[in-house]
């Protein structure tokens, strides 16, 4: 009896530390980081090679990320995605990694900031387009 009482309460304080916001956070910005490494992956190989650039599978998960946690987690899972996704396959290329994590940290800050101001749906619009001129006036000017 008194061996079940000691399980119930080690039950119970799983569930409260299982429940906190901290550890939802901690293993929210774990998921979506191994989602941003694995995302990529999944569409190279049922897309093709040009499929990363075209659909932008990493930057779901860094946008998810700023959407539900904010500019901390969403900045660890741009480094962490484009870093081990590197190292484990070789993608973004070594001349194209610094492009992407400075591509990714603008969305993870700008939609992190419009999600405080205004919804969803507009922070998330206007973070796309924002980051596409960005991007497209980067290469322009590049070339």
């Amino acid at each position: 009896m008194l061996e079940k009482v000691e399980t119930t309460k080690k039950q119970n304080r799983l569930v409260e530390i299982l429940s906190s916001r901290k550890a939802k956070y901690i293993v929210g910005t774990v998921l979506l980081s191994g989602l941003g490494i694995i995302l990529p992956r999944i569409f190279h190989i049922l897309a093709g090679s040009s499929a990363g650039a075209t659909f932008l599978p990493m930057h779901i998960a860094v946008l998810i990320s700023a959407l539900t946690f904010g500019l901390i987690s969403s900045s660890i899972v741009t480094g962490s995605s484009v870093v081990f996704s590197y190292l484990l396959t070789g993608m973004p290329s070594l001349e194209r990694l610094p492009y992407m994590l400075i591509e990714l940290v603008i969305y993870a800050v700008l939609l992190s900031i419009l999600n405080k101001k205004f919804n969803s749906y507009i922070s998330l619009i206007a973070t796309i387009i924002i980051g596409r001129v960005l991007y497209a006036r980067n290469i322009i000017y590049s070339s």
